[in-house]
């Protein structure tokens, strides 16, 4: 004879507070939640930063990638290059991650992340499907979470966050000539 296994619910507060405040989730935590609560999904196109040291990341992507190609400088080469300074950076792994709904709450957390990343950073505008809207799954739970769940509501709210799969290199950066720029700027191949 089989036993039922009931699942545990996932307690709302804590969830807002583990995602907005620590970052902290899993990837079951995410599809449980999608799958339960269906009227809260995103579709669209979203935003996500990436943060990298320059000299550490950057230089050496962009370094490697020339040698790979032998090539001996951006120069007349550079949409390749930052493209494959991008490819060797930023990899879809299938997995749900923050997005932002728009350029307004990319700014918002790079507002508050600025000080503890990367000095380079990297802004794509990718197409979701099927996302978690943390501010309509907000306003369903709204009136049952804990005061600490509204107050990080209240914090981090203005950054509009969907979280989705990413799992296509169907993406493209948000200002392409400002990253080739600094790409290219103070970071020369020696």
């Amino acid at each position: 004879m089989k036993r039922l296994i009931r699942k545990a619910e996932i307690n709302m507060s804590d969830f807002f507070v583990n995602l907005l405040y620590d970052n902290n989730y899993t990837q079951s935590q995410i599809e449980e939640i999608i799958n339960s609560n269906s009227d809260c999904l995103y579709s669209g196109e979203a935003f996500r930063v990436f943060y990298f040291d320059a000299q550490t990341n950057i230089v050496q992507a962009r370094d490697n990638y020339l040698k790979e190609n032998n090539l001996s400088s951006m120069r007349g080469n550079a949409p390749d290059v930052m493209w494959g300074v991008i490819d060797k950076l930023i990899v879809p792994n299938g997995e749900y991650q923050s997005f932002a709904q728009t350029m307004s709450g990319i700014n918002s957390v790079k507002h508050q992340m600025a000080y503890d990343q990367g000095d380079f950073s990297i802004t794509i505008k990718f197409n979701v499907s099927n996302g978690l809207s943390i501010e309509k799954l907000y306003s369903k739970y709204e009136d049952g979470l804990s005061d600490y769940a509204k107050k990080a509501f209240e914090d981090f709210g203005d950054q509009q966050e969907i979280m989705a799969k990413f799992d296509s290199d169907n993406f493209e950066p948000v200002e392409p000539m400002r990253l080739i720029t600094n790409i290219m700027e103070g970071y020369e191949v020696e």
